[in-house]
């Protein structure tokens, strides 16, 4: 049987009693299936940044298309049209500060306020801010990943 046609619990007993062979073709199938979305319709294999950079350019090019002739049928695979999207809401710290400063207090106290490190560590590279990086902390997960030989 394919993990693919295996219950959640299936899948955790089989980890209590897979054997060596059954961990290596586990490996294959999670590889292939890892490869499968960089695979060519001629069999060509892209590498992930190539796939990602090419699939990037379509998306460009086709957005470009229907943004100036309208919706785009495929037979076979559907219509290609441009849908708005909602972006994350931003909020006026400092505003909120000055002029609220209770709620935002409490916001903060609650773990609602956070920092974002990008801009924090662009501002210190530029001079502007220091000893901010005393009071983070971080954690750590594990991923599995395929290590290419060669690579």
């Amino acid at each position: 049987m394919k993990v693919s046609e295996m219950t959640a619990s299936e899948i955790a007993e089989a980890m209590m009693t897979i054997s060596p062979k059954q961990a290596m073709e586990s490996a294959v199938q999670y590889a292939n299936m890892k490869r499968a979305r960089y695979l060519l319709p001629d069999g060509e294999i892209m590498e992930p940044k190539d796939y990602d950079a090419a699939l990037a350019a379509l998306n460009t090019l086709l957005k470009r298309w229907v943004e100036q002739d309208g919706p785009l049928h495929v037979e076979g695979i559907g219509t290609f049209k441009l849908q708005e999207r909602a972006l994350a809401y931003t909020w006026d710290a400092k505003s909120m500060y000055a002029n609220d400063t209770d709620t935002f207090m409490r916001l903060l106290e609650l773990g609602a306020v956070t920092l974002d490190t990008k801009v924090a560590a662009a501002l210190e590279t530029a001079g502007q801010v220091t000893g901010f990086k005393g009071y983070g902390h971080r954690g750590g997960t594990t991923a599995l990943i395929i290590d290419k030989e060669g690579r």
